[in-house]
């Protein structure tokens, strides 16, 4: 979408579940990785995930310069059936 705005997918066909939800620890991977590279992300990204399952989720990184510092993840939990 954006320098700092992901669109993610986690297919998970294996199990009773289609697709994988939002997780925490793929956001704060996609995030230190992201920092590590140097992308261009001006302190944070969001990360849309779920919008083709109909389970939309939306998460924030806020990422520190320094390589191998934390990433703080934010965003909104619901419980799915």
């Amino acid at each position: 979408d954006t320098f700092r705005r992901f669109h993610t997918r986690n297919p998970f066909t294996s199990a009773a579940l289609f697709e994988d939800p939002a997780t925490a620890a793929g956001a704060a991977a996609l995030a230190g990785r992201l920092r590590d590279l140097k992308w261009p992300h001006a302190g944070a990204i969001e990360i849309v995930h779920g919008e083709q399952s109909g389970h939309s989720a939306l998460i924030r990184a806020d990422i520190a310069e320094e390589k191998g510092s934390p990433i703080r993840i934010s965003g909104q939990a619901r419980f799915i059936d």
